[in-house]
């Protein structure tokens, strides 16, 4: 559910931004996104902060994250 959280927290963020971010991918606790190069560096931490504040547990959630040309550049 934590998942379901941070994407509808995001979708707001993106929301009217389609030209700059797309949501393509929830494979597991994993977001997919496309966007354009000048955009990574704001989008970027203002996702990861959504993913990992979406729920207040005890233990903190931490949010790696990849760039990558394609999907296969992401590991």
């Amino acid at each position: 559910d934590l998942i379901k959280m941070a994407m509808i927290k995001v979708e707001e963020l993106i929301k009217g931004q389609e030209d700059d971010i797309r949501m393509l991918l929830q494979i597991h606790d994993e977001l997919i996104f496309e966007i354009i190069k000048d955009k990574i560096s704001f989008y970027s931490p203002k996702i990861r902060d959504i993913m990992q504040d979406v729920l207040k547990l005890r233990v903190p959630i931490i949010v790696d994250e990849s760039i990558g040309d394609n999907w296969g550049e992401l590991k």
